[in-house]
């Protein structure tokens, strides 16, 4: 493998690497390791993803097989990417995904935020709505609240992004009127999928079915699946 990976001006592929974040191979050595080597070779992104637990009698299997044993211990996404953040000063820093149903709108912006000024406007924010029930019930969110209530914590997530004075009113979600920071380096708008764009919020219906190779699952699009089991990413990256 060369040590450094060119890219022509006229291609639109980057190559990123996932962190070693699951497992015995997840240390603060290996991740430094992973994101300063990636760095050298001119890769564009490093990637992590997000998982809560390992149930030990789980309420639903991982897509029809027992969980993998990795989950036993996950690196937090967000401390992660600004653990590397400190070593690196090019590379994109980006979740793929993180669980936003576990949080609060207003708290997850501004850790985001926070992750773009200390990396120099490097974060990508990608966030889902999550799976599982166990999941769920640990962290006292209501499963129910997929769909309607993610496409809402996205919203409030942007107001947290936008101008002073923010406030935002909804069915799960309400932001008294306050002055909320940091914002973003970057300019962060609400576009559709088409084209690269700042933010991209995208519909798939179903649930991920493929796997890569750390057990997790990719999105995949199920034309098949009932309405119900809709499925929402919002994805955030620079200009």
């Amino acid at each position: 493998m060369p040590s450094v990976i060119n890219r022509s001006d006229e291609s639109n592929v980057a190559l990123g690497v996932a962190l070693p974040q699951y497992g015995t191979i997840a240390s603060p050595k290996t991740i430094l390791l992973v994101a300063e080597e990636a760095e050298k070779m001119g890769l564009a992104s490093l990637w992590v993803s997000d998982r809560m637990l390992l149930p030990t009698k789980p309420k639903d299997t991982f897509d029809g097989d027992p969980w993998p044993e990795i989950f036993a211990t996950v690196y937090d996404p967000i401390e992660m990417l600004t653990y590397v953040a400190a070593r690196t000063t090019k590379v994109k820093l980006g979740t793929s995904v993180l669980s936003a149903l576990f949080q609060n709108p207003v708290t997850l912006a501004r850790r985001f935020a926070t992750l773009d000024n200390l990396s120099n406007g490097r974060a990508i924010a990608g966030i889902g709505q999550a799976d599982f029930r166990d999941e769920f019930e640990a962290a006292n969110v209501p499963i129910k609240r997929r769909g309607r209530g993610f496409e809402e914590f996205v919203k409030a997530m942007r107001a947290v992004w936008g101008p002073d004075p923010v406030s935002f009113t909804g069915d799960f979600y309400n932001i008294p009127e306050s002055r909320i920071g940091p914002k973003p380096r970057t300019a962060w708008r609400h576009t559709n999928a088409n084209g690269c764009l700042r933010s991209r919020i995208t519909r798939a219906r179903g649930k991920n079915r493929r796997r890569d190779h750390a057990g997790r699952r990719t999105k995949h699009h199920d034309r098949e699946a009932e309405s119900d089991n809709q499925q929402l990413f919002a994805t955030w990256c620079e200009e």
